[in-house]
């Protein structure tokens, strides 16, 4: 379906600019909902109302596993989210290694109880109704589809976890959060994620903060940047080459479905041939095109929009009007231009920043 709607905008190619600015939002969203589950065959235990969550295996090899709901009312039905990443402060640990943490969008619902587990917590308590356990989405009657709990089995987002206890550790961004954050934000049940901790290894298990946690600033929190529909956004800074300067790309014009809008490149070198590439989204984890080059564009093989000879100044523009298809509402394109630089060597290539619009 995206490679309909791109030859769509590829096939509407019209003249004319006028004037937008760069539009980027950052949203810092609290979690709402929080639990721990305990590895445990009949579901006994809990810890739903507690200051901590935990992740990991212990050292009697009983796993633990964290869920995490954050709400995103905040976030624009048609913005595009661009970085989505988690903080949550780790405070205690036993374990002197970097282990790995996985991050996986819940597919069930689940409810938050009320049990407190026994300070510090690791062991749970008695489960009560509501709470949400190994066996239980909602205590002691709906239960997982699978003990441990229903998710995707291919991470969002993957990190690892050392042990400075008392401090803050970032999962993200990835382009698998981005996606479930804009997926929710358009409507799609959020269930949250689960937080898991290397489970092959005995004596891995973290305490982390809750949301009631007493120290506010190791909470979990969610942090999404996005860009809402009728804008546009840069990210990178390209590559000079021979030149004093990387080429820079901008746009110019509000990206509403119907309007006009004008790419343009400038600071390139002068004469030679340059081709903008075309993509859906911008990277979270740009990549080197050529060496010392950042690829931008989250897509790989890329579209473009044709190939444009640069002029003395090194200068050259795109003009295209956007069609006026409700389904475009919220639909974002990326691009990237590589120029020619013949005294750029070995690679003779040199790129621009990344630019990204969402259709309004």
């Amino acid at each position: 379906m995206h490679h309909r709607r791109l030859a769509l905008l590829l096939t509407a190619l019209a003249l004319l600019s006028s004037t937008a600015v760069a539009q980027r939002q950052t949203v810092t969203i609290l979690c709402s909902e929080d639990a721990t589950l305990y590895e445990e065959p009949s579901g006994s235990l809990a810890n739903d109302g507690g200051p901590s969550l935990f992740a990991g295996k212990n050292g009697f090899a009983e796993i633990r596993r964290a869920v995490l709901k954050f709400p995103t009312s905040a976030i624009p039905a048609n913005a595009v989210v661009i970085e989505a990443r988690m903080t949550i402060g780790l405070i205690q640990t036993v374990s002197l290694n970097q282990d790995l943490v996985t991050l996986h969008r819940i597919t069930s619902s689940w409810s938050e109880g009320s049990t407190v587990a026994p300070s510090p917590g690791g062991g749970g308590g008695p489960s009560a109704n509501g709470d949400t356990t190994w066996i239980h989405r909602e205590y002691p009657s709906a239960t997982w589809n699978t003990p441990g709990g229903d998710f995707v089995a291919l991470p969002s987002a993957t990190t690892t976890i050392g042990y400075f206890t008392n401090s803050l550790f970032t999962i993200g961004p990835s382009a698998g959060m981005n996606a479930d954050v804009q997926a929710w934000a358009r409507g799609t049940p959020n269930h949250g994620w689960i937080l898991r901790i290397d489970e092959t290894f005995n004596q891995i298990a973290r305490r982390l903060a809750g949301r009631t946690y007493a120290t506010s600033s190791l909470r979990p929190r969610l942090i999404v940047t996005y860009v809402p529909a009728g804008g546009t956004t840069q990210q990178g800074n390209g590559c000079a080459g021979s030149q004093p300067q990387a080429p820079l790309q901008s746009i110019t014009g509000t990206p509403l479905r119907g309007a006009p809008i004008t790419l343009s490149v400038t600071q390139a070198p002068p004469s030679q041939p340059a081709l903008t590439m075309l993509g859906f989204r911008l990277s979270t984890s740009p990549v080197e095109f050529v060496p010392t080059c950042p690829f931008e564009l989250e897509e790989f093989p890329f579209d473009n929009l044709g190939l444009v000879f640069l002029n003395g100044s090194g200068a050259a523009t795109y003009a295209l009007t956007l069609p006026n298809a409700s389904y475009l509402l919220g639909f974002s394109l990326a691009f990237q231009t590589v120029a020619f630089d013949p005294a750029f060597l070995p690679n003779q290539l040199v790129v621009s920043n990344g630019s990204l619009i969402v259709i309004g």
